[in-house]
């Protein structure tokens, strides 16, 4: 009486596992390389997106301060320093003082600051 459920055809079997992956090394650049490669094949505008980021790592490969150099990374245009990429200082708002000079100055909501009064019995003291 199950013979109308069975499969008409052979079923196929599944191709094999490929475990490659077994002697991985797991160091934390190793690790990031290979989520970031993962993310690419799925997402490839992120390739795009970092693309100025991996024309600017040092000719060893790697970001700034990063002692490892991952293969995918590597370029041959010399390091370009964080604050190369920035112009100008950052901007609170439309003033003309830069964010950690308004934050100094009180003129910026920090999360303390927008807490609510009965709640600030509880947060720890401000040094």
């Amino acid at each position: 009486y199950l013979r109308a459920f069975l499969p008409r055809e052979k079923p196929v079997s599944p191709e094999l596992f490929d475990w490659t992956f077994d002697g991985f090394r797991p160091t934390e650049n190793a690790v990031k390389e290979r989520l970031y490669h993962e993310c690419s094949r799925y997402h490839p505008e992120i390739l795009e997106r970092d693309r100025h980021l991996r024309l600017a790592a040092p000719r060893q490969g790697g970001y700034p301060g990063n002692p490892y150099a991952p293969s995918f990374l590597s370029a041959a245009v010399p390091q370009v320093a964080p604050q190369q990429l920035l112009p100008q200082p950052l901007y609170h708002g439309h003033c003309q003082m830069p964010v950690r000079s308004a934050v100094s100055k009180g003129s910026v909501l920090t999360p303390r600051r927008m807490m609510a009064p009965h709640m600030a019995a509880y947060s720890l003291p401000v040094r």
